[in-house]
């Protein structure tokens, strides 16, 4: 699973310029280096399972964690994945393949361009 979360970041720090906001500014710049540096040191992987199964993987900080839920895809070919303990979606949110590549979709359809999940090898 990829998070790209350098565009969120980006956007923040231009809405605190505009609003010409110096103390928003330094705000903006300490938690975008921050949160990069921490989102660079998890891996989440998802073995899919053709029994409806799907096993997650996190890595992160040198802790190493797995997980189970539960995927399905309906009719029009939208991948859910079940909420565990651990990992919560909306019940609207789902998967669809762009490209080879599964991106999420949230509130009701609207396409995330900082979430999606590539294959490995």
């Amino acid at each position: 699973m990829v998070i790209d979360i350098d565009e969120e970041l980006e956007e923040a720090e231009r809405e605190a310029e505009e609003e010409d906001s110096f103390l928003g500014e330094i705000i903006a710049h300490s938690v975008s280096g921050l949160v990069s540096n921490i989102m660079g040191k998890i891996d989440i992987y998802m073995d899919f399972r053709p029994n409806g199964e799907v096993k997650v993987m996190v890595d992160a900080f040198g802790e190493k964690e797995t997980e189970y839920s539960e995927w399905t895809i309906d009719h029009k070919g939208r991948l859910y994945i079940s909420d565990n303990d651990n990992f919560s979606t909306d019940d609207d949110d789902y998967w669809l393949i762009e490209d080879n590549i599964l991106v999420l979709f949230e509130d009701g359809g609207k396409k995330s361009n900082n979430v999606y999940m590539v294959r490995m090898e």
